[in-house]
Protein backbone atom coordinates (compact mmCIF):
# COMPACT_ATOMS: atom_id res chain seq x y z
CA UNK A 1 0.00 0.00 0.00
CA UNK A 2 2.80 2.40 0.84
CA UNK A 3 4.36 1.76 -2.56
CA UNK A 4 1.12 2.61 -4.33
CA UNK A 5 0.64 5.82 -2.42
CA UNK A 6 4.16 6.95 -3.23
CA UNK A 7 4.02 6.22 -6.95
CA UNK A 8 3.19 9.64 -8.36
CA UNK A 9 0.38 11.99 -7.42
CA UNK A 10 -2.30 10.11 -5.55
CA UNK A 11 -6.01 10.58 -5.11
CA UNK A 12 -7.80 8.07 -2.98
CA UNK A 13 -4.51 6.25 -2.57
CA UNK A 14 -4.05 5.36 -6.23
CA UNK A 15 -2.46 7.46 -8.94
CA UNK A 16 -2.44 7.40 -12.72
CA UNK A 17 1.29 6.64 -12.54
CA UNK A 18 0.68 3.78 -10.11
CA UNK A 19 -2.02 2.27 -12.31
CA UNK A 20 0.30 2.33 -15.31
CA UNK A 21 3.32 0.96 -13.49
CA UNK A 22 1.34 -1.85 -11.89
CA UNK A 23 -0.30 -2.84 -15.16
CA UNK A 24 2.91 -2.96 -17.19
CA UNK A 25 4.81 -4.62 -14.37
CA UNK A 26 2.17 -7.26 -13.75
CA UNK A 27 1.67 -8.24 -17.38
CA UNK A 28 5.34 -7.92 -18.31
CA UNK A 29 6.39 -10.08 -15.38
CA UNK A 30 3.75 -12.73 -15.95
CA UNK A 31 2.01 -11.83 -12.71
CA UNK A 32 -1.35 -10.85 -14.12
CA UNK A 33 -3.31 -13.25 -11.93
CA UNK A 34 -1.62 -11.95 -8.78
CA UNK A 35 -2.17 -8.37 -9.87
CA UNK A 36 -5.87 -8.97 -10.49
CA UNK A 37 -6.18 -10.65 -7.09
CA UNK A 38 -4.57 -7.63 -5.46
CA UNK A 39 -6.93 -5.23 -7.24
CA UNK A 40 -10.00 -7.25 -6.29
CA UNK A 41 -8.86 -7.44 -2.67
CA UNK A 42 -9.24 -3.66 -2.53
CA UNK A 43 -12.78 -3.58 -3.91
CA UNK A 44 -15.24 -1.52 -1.86
CA UNK A 45 -18.82 -2.73 -2.15
CA UNK A 46 -21.95 -0.60 -2.02
CA UNK A 47 -24.19 -0.84 1.04
CA UNK A 48 -27.25 -3.06 0.55
CA UNK A 49 -29.55 -0.08 1.01
CA UNK A 50 -28.65 1.30 -2.42
CA UNK A 51 -30.58 -1.50 -4.15
CA UNK A 52 -33.87 0.26 -3.57
CA UNK A 53 -32.60 3.35 -5.36
CA UNK A 54 -31.90 1.50 -8.61
CA UNK A 55 -35.41 1.78 -9.97
CA UNK A 56 -37.80 4.11 -11.75
CA UNK A 57 -40.65 6.00 -10.09
CA UNK A 58 -43.22 8.63 -11.00
CA UNK A 59 -40.57 11.37 -11.19
CA UNK A 60 -37.47 9.59 -12.51
CA UNK A 61 -36.60 6.88 -15.01
CA UNK A 62 -33.76 4.55 -14.15
CA UNK A 63 -31.66 3.70 -17.22
CA UNK A 64 -29.16 0.82 -17.14
CA UNK A 65 -26.53 0.41 -19.84
CA UNK A 66 -23.40 -1.72 -20.07
CA UNK A 67 -21.01 1.09 -19.15
CA UNK A 68 -23.20 3.33 -17.00
CA UNK A 69 -26.51 3.83 -15.27
CA UNK A 70 -28.52 7.03 -15.12
CA UNK A 71 -31.45 8.76 -13.50
CA UNK A 72 -33.49 10.79 -15.98
CA UNK A 73 -36.26 13.17 -14.94
CA UNK A 74 -39.50 12.24 -16.67
CA UNK A 75 -40.32 15.89 -17.33
CA UNK A 76 -38.68 16.85 -20.64
CA UNK A 77 -38.09 20.37 -19.32
CA UNK A 78 -35.70 18.82 -16.77
CA UNK A 79 -33.65 16.94 -19.38
CA UNK A 80 -31.71 19.91 -20.72
CA UNK A 81 -28.71 19.63 -18.41
CA UNK A 82 -26.76 16.68 -17.08
CA UNK A 83 -23.79 15.56 -15.06
CA UNK A 84 -21.56 12.49 -15.52
CA UNK A 85 -19.73 11.05 -12.52
CA UNK A 86 -16.67 8.77 -12.47
CA UNK A 87 -16.54 6.56 -9.32
CA UNK A 88 -13.60 6.52 -6.93
CA UNK A 89 -10.90 3.86 -7.14
CA UNK A 90 -12.13 0.35 -6.29
CA UNK A 91 -15.60 1.63 -5.34
CA UNK A 92 -18.63 -0.13 -6.85
CA UNK A 93 -20.55 2.29 -9.03
CA UNK A 94 -23.82 1.56 -7.22
CA UNK A 95 -22.38 3.21 -4.11
CA UNK A 96 -23.24 6.56 -5.71
CA UNK A 97 -26.84 5.67 -6.63
CA UNK A 98 -28.54 7.41 -3.72
CA UNK A 99 -26.52 10.60 -4.20
CA UNK A 100 -27.19 10.53 -7.95
CA UNK A 101 -30.90 9.92 -7.46
CA UNK A 102 -31.24 12.84 -5.05
CA UNK A 103 -29.43 15.13 -7.46
CA UNK A 104 -31.59 14.00 -10.38
CA UNK A 105 -34.66 15.03 -8.38
CA UNK A 106 -33.32 18.59 -8.57
CA UNK A 107 -33.95 18.48 -12.33
CA UNK A 108 -30.86 17.01 -13.99
CA UNK A 109 -29.91 13.91 -15.93
CA UNK A 110 -27.36 12.20 -13.67
CA UNK A 111 -25.07 9.48 -15.05
CA UNK A 112 -22.73 7.25 -13.04
CA UNK A 113 -20.10 5.40 -15.05
CA UNK A 114 -18.86 1.84 -14.60
CA UNK A 115 -15.07 1.42 -14.78
CA UNK A 116 -13.06 -1.66 -15.78
CA UNK A 117 -11.69 -3.23 -12.58
CA UNK A 118 -13.26 -0.22 -10.83
CA UNK A 119 -10.38 1.99 -11.99
CA UNK A 120 -11.54 4.95 -14.07
CA UNK A 121 -8.14 5.57 -15.77
CA UNK A 122 -8.72 2.32 -17.69
CA UNK A 123 -11.68 3.95 -19.50
CA UNK A 124 -11.08 7.71 -19.33
CA UNK A 125 -13.33 8.60 -22.27
CA UNK A 126 -16.30 6.53 -21.16
CA UNK A 127 -18.27 9.72 -20.54
CA UNK A 128 -18.50 10.16 -24.32
CA UNK A 129 -20.87 7.20 -24.66
CA UNK A 130 -23.15 8.57 -21.96
CA UNK A 131 -23.24 12.02 -23.53
CA UNK A 132 -24.10 10.47 -26.93
CA UNK A 133 -26.91 8.43 -25.36
CA UNK A 134 -28.72 11.53 -24.07
CA UNK A 135 -28.85 13.77 -27.13
CA UNK A 136 -31.57 15.92 -25.53
CA UNK A 137 -29.10 17.23 -22.93
CA UNK A 138 -27.71 20.53 -24.17
CA UNK A 139 -24.92 21.07 -21.66
CA UNK A 140 -23.01 18.87 -19.27
CA UNK A 141 -20.82 18.86 -16.22
CA UNK A 142 -18.40 16.02 -15.61
CA UNK A 143 -16.89 15.05 -12.31
CA UNK A 144 -16.06 12.27 -9.97
CA UNK A 145 -15.11 11.10 -6.55
CA UNK A 146 -11.46 10.78 -5.57
CA UNK A 147 -9.51 9.17 -8.45
CA UNK A 148 -12.62 9.52 -10.59
CA UNK A 149 -12.30 13.30 -10.41
CA UNK A 150 -8.78 13.05 -11.81
CA UNK A 151 -10.15 11.08 -14.75
CA UNK A 152 -12.90 13.64 -15.27
CA UNK A 153 -10.28 16.40 -15.37
CA UNK A 154 -8.52 14.54 -18.17
CA UNK A 155 -11.78 14.15 -20.09
CA UNK A 156 -12.01 17.94 -20.28
CA UNK A 157 -8.94 17.99 -22.53
CA UNK A 158 -9.37 14.73 -24.49
CA UNK A 159 -13.05 13.75 -24.59
CA UNK A 160 -14.79 13.61 -27.97
CA UNK A 161 -17.69 15.63 -26.57
CA UNK A 162 -15.67 17.80 -24.19
CA UNK A 163 -16.98 20.87 -26.05
CA UNK A 164 -20.38 20.21 -24.44
CA UNK A 165 -18.91 20.27 -20.93
CA UNK A 166 -19.29 23.51 -19.00
CA UNK A 167 -18.54 22.34 -15.46
CA UNK A 168 -16.08 20.17 -13.54
CA UNK A 169 -16.95 18.65 -10.15
CA UNK A 170 -14.32 17.22 -7.80
CA UNK A 171 -15.74 15.32 -4.82
CA UNK A 172 -13.15 14.60 -2.15
CA UNK A 173 -10.45 15.19 -4.76
CA UNK A 174 -8.09 17.56 -6.50
CA UNK A 175 -6.79 17.83 -10.05
CA UNK A 176 -3.10 17.09 -10.48
CA UNK A 177 -3.20 15.55 -13.97
CA UNK A 178 -4.19 18.36 -16.33
CA UNK A 179 -3.50 22.08 -16.37
CA UNK A 180 -6.96 23.61 -16.74
CA UNK A 181 -5.95 27.10 -15.65
CA UNK A 182 -6.42 28.40 -19.18
CA UNK A 183 -10.01 27.15 -19.46
CA UNK A 184 -11.60 30.46 -18.56
CA UNK A 185 -15.11 29.35 -19.59
CA UNK A 186 -15.01 26.15 -17.55
CA UNK A 187 -16.55 26.28 -14.08
CA UNK A 188 -15.03 24.09 -11.38
CA UNK A 189 -16.39 23.09 -7.98
CA UNK A 190 -14.39 21.18 -5.37
CA UNK A 191 -16.32 19.72 -2.45
CA UNK A 192 -14.17 18.51 0.43
CA UNK A 193 -15.10 16.80 3.70
CA UNK A 194 -13.89 18.04 7.08
CA UNK A 195 -12.76 14.62 8.37
CA UNK A 196 -11.42 13.25 5.08
CA UNK A 197 -8.12 11.50 5.88
CA UNK A 198 -7.63 10.12 2.36
CA UNK A 199 -7.25 13.51 0.66
CA UNK A 200 -4.75 15.87 2.25
CA UNK A 201 -5.67 19.55 2.28
CA UNK A 202 -2.05 20.43 1.54
CA UNK A 203 -2.33 18.63 -1.80
CA UNK A 204 -5.58 20.42 -2.62
CA UNK A 205 -3.86 23.76 -2.03
CA UNK A 206 -0.70 22.69 -3.88
CA UNK A 207 -2.62 21.91 -7.07
CA UNK A 208 -5.19 24.69 -6.88
CA UNK A 209 -3.40 26.61 -9.66
CA UNK A 210 -4.24 23.82 -12.14
CA UNK A 211 -7.96 24.61 -11.96
CA UNK A 212 -9.67 27.34 -14.00
CA UNK A 213 -10.09 30.86 -12.54
CA UNK A 214 -13.79 30.15 -11.89
CA UNK A 215 -12.90 27.48 -9.31
CA UNK A 216 -14.77 27.33 -6.04
CA UNK A 217 -14.14 25.21 -2.94
CA UNK A 218 -16.76 24.10 -0.43
CA UNK A 219 -16.39 21.88 2.64
CA UNK A 220 -18.91 19.50 4.19
CA UNK A 221 -18.56 20.03 7.93
CA UNK A 222 -18.57 16.73 9.76
CA UNK A 223 -18.15 14.63 6.60
CA UNK A 224 -15.49 12.14 5.55
CA UNK A 225 -14.11 10.64 2.31
CA UNK A 226 -16.35 7.60 1.99
CA UNK A 227 -19.39 9.72 2.82
CA UNK A 228 -19.57 10.86 -0.80
CA UNK A 229 -20.92 7.37 -1.50
CA UNK A 230 -22.65 4.53 0.31
CA UNK A 231 -19.71 2.26 1.08
CA UNK A 232 -16.96 1.85 3.63
CA UNK A 233 -15.17 2.06 5.86
CA UNK A 234 -12.27 3.03 3.62
CA UNK A 235 -8.95 1.81 5.00
CA UNK A 236 -6.71 2.12 1.93
CA UNK A 237 -4.16 3.68 1.66
CA UNK A 238 -4.84 4.75 5.25
CA UNK A 239 -7.92 4.79 7.47
CA UNK A 240 -10.47 7.45 6.61
CA UNK A 241 -11.61 9.85 9.31
CA UNK A 242 -14.85 9.37 11.22
CA UNK A 243 -17.94 11.35 10.29
CA UNK A 244 -19.50 13.46 13.02
CA UNK A 245 -22.73 13.76 11.02
CA UNK A 246 -24.92 11.05 9.52
CA UNK A 247 -24.25 9.70 6.03
CA UNK A 248 -27.64 11.03 4.95
CA UNK A 249 -26.77 14.51 6.22
CA UNK A 250 -23.42 14.52 4.41
CA UNK A 251 -25.02 13.58 1.12
CA UNK A 252 -27.80 16.11 1.58
CA UNK A 253 -25.13 18.79 1.98
CA UNK A 254 -23.33 17.60 -1.16
CA UNK A 255 -26.54 17.56 -3.20
CA UNK A 256 -27.51 21.03 -1.99
CA UNK A 257 -24.06 22.43 -2.82
CA UNK A 258 -24.24 20.95 -6.31
CA UNK A 259 -27.82 22.13 -6.85
CA UNK A 260 -26.85 25.67 -5.88
CA UNK A 261 -23.77 25.71 -8.12
CA UNK A 262 -24.99 23.96 -11.28
CA UNK A 263 -27.45 26.70 -12.37
CA UNK A 264 -24.53 29.15 -12.36
CA UNK A 265 -22.76 26.85 -14.82
CA UNK A 266 -25.74 26.51 -17.15
CA UNK A 267 -26.44 30.24 -17.13
CA UNK A 268 -22.85 31.27 -17.84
Amino acid sequence: AAGLAAAGESVGGLSFAAVGVLTVGAIGGGLLASWLAFIRSKFLEAFDEVDGALASDEQLSFVQQKTFYAFVPNAKTQQQHGIVLYPGAFVHEHAYAILARKLARKGYVVVVLRSPLRLSPFAPKRADAAIECFAQVRSWAVGGHSLGAQTASGFITKGKHANKVKGLVLLGAYNSTKDLSGYARLYALTILAEHDKIIMLANVEKHDHLLPPTRKIETVRGGNHSGFGHYGPQLFPRPDGQRTISLEEQQEQVVNLLAAWLPLVWDA
